[in-house]
């Protein structure tokens, strides 16, 4: 287990798994003043981070100043984990003092000048083992009708569709404004193509700029909302907005604030889709990357759960077929240990605070049959009956703590009151979930609630015991309480705001290596820590050096300690890092824009050019990347490319005034007059509209 003594400055929860972009800080950040002692073991296994955060300087030179102006709009894509980039006290030893791979030498400085090529990456292997669920169609073809009435076989759709439950006027769904502080969202839905659009406007309601974005995917069946992606070539990136059904409204998606600068470039990435689409296309040219045509099936199908069908269509297709069934390839659910089952719905909900691949492994690796701990870490709060019902995936933490749980034996899953291939209709689903209640309870006649009571809510056990709960995580939705208390809950406060517990959730896989076990805790708390506004402690490379020991080329351990050397000011150590991970497809994107914001901040211009232009053949519509090349290409004398440069940034995204503020001096002193004046207008509107 992992112990955090702090006092955070929000109280939010850690999704790894979910894509966000973060601001890199110019020069104070908050720091955890922490102790680390760890224990490993074979029965026990814990490390205690205890302390509280405080406000530290940068190192020299991480003030802002003109070689770095644009550093801040270095997105690091969180294709991994999330890196930091600024420094804090170098009080500490040296976090790399424990790798003796690091090396100053003049042969590994000259290396860590040169862009590394990653390996090739490795795609799911049994691809062509699959046949996509319209073929199951032919002989399971009640189950297939089930199937979709279910929401999981509505997990994606064409972005043009309108929700099958809208209440309100059509309009107000296919045109709506959601409005910001300095800008408005706006959506339209017209002639098949569904847009949201970002304006500003000045105080006459003159638009300033209109970018207009088509959104290719919506995500989710609508029972509770929409999410929207669109895609960039081989990229997916998410909308800010989400239509959300319970309320029937438009809103900011879940991690989004007001203005929020990521607006439309919120990544997606492999552990989005694995969940909530049928099977990605993958790219051997890392995780991240979806070629045409994008899916190869677009909503979650029988195969999820079933695993690959070719071999079992295969055999039952064969004269000599074993009709008995027991040398059907296919898994069966009802074949699997509790544990199993339990890990067929964990795979998707259950992300905990943070959820670590293991090494060598893909988001899209796990098959039934599997336990979650074969794929993934998962470190979340302790299990207990009073948990918060704070989060969005808090289901599997809260039964697990529930006093029904503890009495089965590990018996009680998902699937003890949750039918797989069909939701209840909602004249049926109090009795269908009070009869699931029965298998156990064989009797209600010990029920203390009053019988009025009882009849108010049709003699409904979760009407009580499950009830809705708040979600202060996600606007407009609710879930149900799985803690099943015995009476009527009070609304949790949640963990205390100066400690946060952590630990790995657990399952009845076998036991990780102690060297992986630590891997999990150093890359998840570098990543928590992260999320709160903290920088890590400097001993947290201790938790990684075990791996490295095992694995000197796992590109998520080695961009994790880079980014912690870069938060303690220690530079060579993180650009020889940061060039050892970009070696590693999982994470030669993270690592490469981690070396870019070193040389930028460094004013090594030639070699940010080529980092930029690396980035770009990888993320052609990130402004970030096209904005400091334009810096880069300026401080070179290539003022002609510099403004060119600037103005694709600008297209890309026309609320960074930052950017336009550059270019109005750039063409100034260049004598470029007219541009400068046009561009000094617009600037000029944009400031008067976000001081109003």
């Amino acid at each position: 287990m992992v112990t955090i003594h702090f006092r955070p400055a929000s109280r939010h929860r850690n999704f790894l798994r979910r894509l966000t972009a973060m601001h890199l800080p110019q020069c104070t950040r908050r720091t955890a003043d922490l102790q680390v002692d760890c224990i490993s073991g074979t029965s026990q296994r814990t490390c205690a981070i205890i302390g509280r955060s405080r406000n530290v300087a940068g190192p020299p030179g991480s003030q802002s100043t003109h070689r770095c102006r644009f550093r801040f709009l270095l997105l690091f894509p969180l294709l991994l984990l999330p890196l930091a980039a600024s420094g804090c006290s170098s009080e500490h030893p040296d976090p790399q003092s424990q790798l003796n791979s690091v090396s100053t030498t003049a042969d590994a400085v000259a290396e860590s000048t040169r862009i590394p090529v990653p390996d090739t990456w490795r795609t799911v292997s049994d691809h062509d083992q699959f046949v996509g669920s319209q073929a199951c169609r032919d002989c399971h073809s009640e189950q297939s009708e089930q199937w979709q009435s279910h929401p999981m076989s509505h997990s994606m759709a064409a972005a043009d569709q309108i929700p099958f439950d809208l209440s309100v006027d059509v309009a107000d769904f296919t045109d709506a404004v959601i409005p910001g502080s300095t800008r408005d969202y706006e959506v339209s839905l017209q002639n098949g193509s569904m847009t949201h659009i970002d304006v500003m406007r000045d105080a006459s309601a003159a638009p300033i700029y209109s970018q207009r974005m088509q959104m290719d995917y919506s995500v989710g069946s609508g029972r509770r909302a929409l999410a929207y992606l669109r895609r960039e070539g081989e990229l997916l990136f998410q909308s800010p907005l989400n239509w959300y059904s319970q309320q029937q409204c438009w809103d900011l998606a879940p991690g989004y604030r007001v203005d929020d600068p990521r607006r439309f470039r919120r990544r997606i990435t492999d552990d989005c889709l694995s969940c909530h689409a049928g099977r990605p296309v993958t790219s051997e040219l890392g995780p991240g990357r979806y070629p045409d045509p994008v899916f190869h099936e677009l909503t979650i199908g029988c195969e999820r759960c079933h695993g690959p069908g070719k071999a079992h269509v295969e055999f039952q297709r064969a004269s000599v077929a074993d009709q008995n069934g027991d040398s059907d390839p296919i898994v069966r659910l009802s074949a699997l240990t509790a544990s199993q089952r339990e890990s067929l719905c964990l795979q998707c909900h259950l992300t905990g605070e943070a959820r670590i691949l293991r090494h060598g492994h893909t988001e899209f690796d796990f098959r039934p049959g599997m336990h979650l701990s074969d794929v993934w870490s998962v470190l979340d709060h302790p299990l207990n009956s009073a948990q918060s019902t704070d989060g969005l995936v808090t289901h599997a933490a809260q039964l697990r703590g529930s006093h029904c749980f503890q009495q089965s034996n590990g018996q009680l899953s998902c699937l003890s009151c949750h039918d797989p291939h069909r939701v209840p209709a909602e004249n049926e689903r109090i009795d269908f979930f009070r009869q699931r209640c029965l298998q156990c309870h064989q009797s209600d006649d010990h029920c203390s609630a009053a019988a009025a009571s009882r009849n108010a809510e049709q003699n409904s056990c979760i009407a009580c015991h499950m009830p809705p709960a708040g979600n202060n995580t996600a606007a407009h939705v609710s879930q149900t309480d799985h803690r099943i208390l015995r009476f009527p809950a009070t609304p949790s406060a949640g963990s205390p705001l100066d400690k946060l517990q952590l630990a790995q959730f657990p399952d009845a896989g076998e036991p990780l290596p102690d060297w992986e076990h630590q891997r999990a805790l150093g890359i998840g708390l570098f990543a928590v820590l992260m999320k709160q506004g903290k920088a890590s402690p400097p001993q947290l490379a201790e938790l990684l050096q075990p791996a490295l020991q095992q694995h000197e080329d796992d590109g998520v351990a080695l961009a994790t300690l880079a980014a912690l050397s870069l938060q303690h000011g220690r530079t060579t150590s993180a650009r020889q890092l940061f060039t050892r991970a970009a070696k590693d497809p999982q994470a030669h994107e993270s690592a490469l824009a981690g070396l870019l914001d070193i040389t930028y901040n460094e004013g090594s211009w030639q070699q940010s050019l080529d980092l930029a232009d690396t980035l770009l053949r990888l993320d052609p519509g990130h402004p970030g990347y096209h904005a400091i090349r334009a810096d880069c290409l300026q401080q070179l004398g290539r003022v002609d490319d510099a403004v060119k440069a600037a103005e694709t940034a600008l297209r890309l995204d026309p609320s960074r005034m930052e950017i336009l503020s550059w270019l109005v001096q750039i063409c100034r002193v260049n004598h470029m007059d007219q541009r400068a004046d046009q561009l000094e207008s617009i600037l000029r509107r944009m400031q008067q509209a976000t001081s109003e």
